[in-house]
């Protein structure tokens, strides 16, 4: 806050009665001139009455407070208070009191960190000594009955800002973060960021990953690896092939044509969006992340990346491709039917729900009846007529065209419509 000229601060109510309104907070900061500060939506609301609400605020905005002199009537409270800011010298700020909206300096949102913690030991203490406190509030370690005790690592360190939980039983990465997400909704926090424990995220990115969040453009943030070109040089080649293809899967399954990397656990989540998200329902194993992409799509919440890159060292990856391959397939496919259900004919009803019923449906008869007298002028040994092969040709081609439209509805369809701004002050 040390930018800030001149915070202004305007205290209103919310109804004709004087006394016990609900009065609302904004924040309208003037900084300086090269570096202008952004709005943010309502950040604070309390009942009180307003003689006594503006001493508060003031108190909440590191103001001394002097006398305030109000001038009452049948309406409203109309009056100004002075407030000096500590070392400012004889400078004060005015505070009107009777004005439709209310605004304080900005305070700084809680922020949760949920790590899920498993066979991390090695990595753990490195993670949390990097985390940024300026931005972070409180940091939430899960250990997930790890054997090596990586929850135990953490508490190590004795920073009462870093709170372990221990689960008893392995649930796996989602199930872990889900943990944390939970204890993290309870205790009122503003963000909520998802890192891993094993170092390959630089807990430093933290500021960047919640600005899309904290300034009202995007629901949910989510690293990505693959925005630079300089980011891929040091990823193992493996893995660069294998995060395409689940990309271009992840897409189809989830909706969010606008994002690559979808198994990017570094992540950041509105709490007002998580809170509406059945979270029993969402995938406990490495599924986690597409299956929260999928569930955030059916919510209509906005999605954006936030470039990062990735650290690869000597840490143990706990995922093996070939025990997950054939269960994302599955899990892929049965997210896109859902998706597509509820999107194009439970909630709503278009022309695109026709075009992929019309679509689909001459494209697969086009083929079928193409194959039939394919197999059947073979096993003759003659050439089709001509008319057979149009019957066959015309429908797939017209099928196909019309699936295509589909799809490039389904592509502009991606939400873009945050569900709402950051709310609630915390005093830090």
């Amino acid at each position: 806050m040390s930018d800030v000229l001149d915070p202004v601060i305007e205290i209103g109510k919310a109804g004709s009665d004087p006394v016990g309104q609900s009065l609302a907070a904004r924040v309208s900061l003037a900084g300086p001139a090269n570096r202008p500060l952004q709005f943010s939506r309502i950040i604070y609301q309390k009942k009180l009455p307003i003689r006594a609400g503006l001493p508060e605020y003031a108190a909440k905005a590191g103001f001394e407070h002097r006398t305030v002199a109000v001038k009452r009537n049948r309406e409203s409270d109309h009056g100004q208070y002075l407030a000096r800011k500590p070392g400012s010298g004889n400078r004060h700020i005015s505070l009107a009191a009777g004005r439709e909206d209310a605004y304080l300096p900005a305070m700084r949102p809680k922020v949760a960190v949920v790590i899920p913690a498993f066979h991390v030991s090695q990595k753990i203490v490195e993670v949390l000594s990097k985390v940024p406190w300026t931005a972070v509030s409180r940091v939430y370690v899960v250990d997930d009955a790890c054997p090596e005790g990586s929850g135990r690592a953490a508490q190590s360190l004795g920073d009462p800002r870093v709170e372990v939980l221990f689960i008893d039983k392995n649930r796996g990465v989602g199930g872990a973060t889900k943990a944390g997400f939970r204890k993290a909704l309870a205790e009122g926090a503003d963000i909520i960021v998802k890192c891993d424990g094993d170092g390959q995220m630089d807990p430093g990115l933290i500021p960047d990953l919640i600005a899309p969040v904290l300034n009202g453009t995007a629901d949910y943030a989510k690293g990505n690896r693959f925005f630079e070109i300089r980011f891929l040089e040091r990823m193992p080649m493996i893995r660069l092939i294998g995060n395409s293809v689940l990309s271009f899967l992840s897409k189809l399954s989830t909706g969010y044509w606008n994002i690559m990397d979808p198994t990017n656990g570094f992540v950041a989540i509105r709490p007002a969006v998580l809170a509406r998200l059945p979270l029993d329902k969402i995938d406990d194993r490495y599924f986690f992340e597409t299956d929260l992409l999928f569930r955030l799509n059916i919510a209509r919440a906005v999605v954006v990346d936030v470039p990062m890159e990735a650290v690869y060292g000597d840490e143990i990856s706990n995922l093996r491709i070939s025990r997950i391959l054939f269960d994302f397939a599955l899990k892929h496919v049965r997210c896109f039917f859902k998706r597509i259900f509820y999107s194009y004919f439970l909630r709503d009803f278009s022309i695109a729900s026709l075009e992929l019923v019309f679509g689909t449906g001459l494209f697969v008869f086009g083929l079928g009846y193409g194959a039939y007298y394919w197999h059947y002028y073979s096993v003759l040994g003659a050439l089709a007529p001509t008319g057979t092969v149009m019957v066959a040709t015309l429908p797939v081609l017209l099928g196909f065209q019309l699936v295509l439209s589909f799809l490039n509805y389904d592509i502009r369809n991606v939400p873009t419509r945050v569900q709402g701004g950051f709310s609630g002050t915390r005093d830090q």
